[in-house]
């Protein structure tokens, strides 16, 4: 897992020998939190394949796949919480915004089968497509 809590880890990420396709969608994201000067305000996590829900919850405090207000398992009834979703080129994005002050985590999740299950089930069950193409 790789967890960037600051924009010195979010830049020395981009040095390390990732899949193209991440470090081209981690650049697209890191660029974003820079331009909105969101920097000291932002926590971006990939999940990498043996990475399990509770090295996430290490990672976050807490796993999305329960409700943060309730407690409850997300289901049909209880729909994911997370303030937006997507899926690009092969990566699935989830964004939580924690608190008042525009903090918030960036869950990055592969869409492998390689990926923790109960993770991977989410995604592929609530979150929404959207299509890109790749590097522009």
């Amino acid at each position: 897992m790789l967890s960037l809590d600051t924009i010195d880890a979010m830049q020395a990420a981009l040095d390390l020998p990732l899949d193209p396709i991440l470090l081209t969608h981690l650049s697209r994201r890191i660029a974003d939190t820079i331009a909105c000067d969101l920097e000291a305000l932002t926590h971006i996590v990939v999940i990498q394949p043996g990475d399990s829900e509770d090295d996430l919850i290490e990672a976050v405090g807490f796993s999305p796949t329960i409700d943060r207000i309730d407690g409850m398992p997300i289901d049909a009834d209880n729909p994911p919480d997370w303030d937006w979703h997507r899926y690009c080129a092969s990566w699935w994005e989830l964004g939580y915004c924690v608190g008042d002050s525009g903090f918030a985590f960036l869950v990055m999740i592969p869409d492998s089968d390689e990926i923790d299950a109960n993770l991977l089930n989410l995604c592929r069950t609530y979150a929404s497509k959207i299509v890109w193409g790749g590097p522009a």
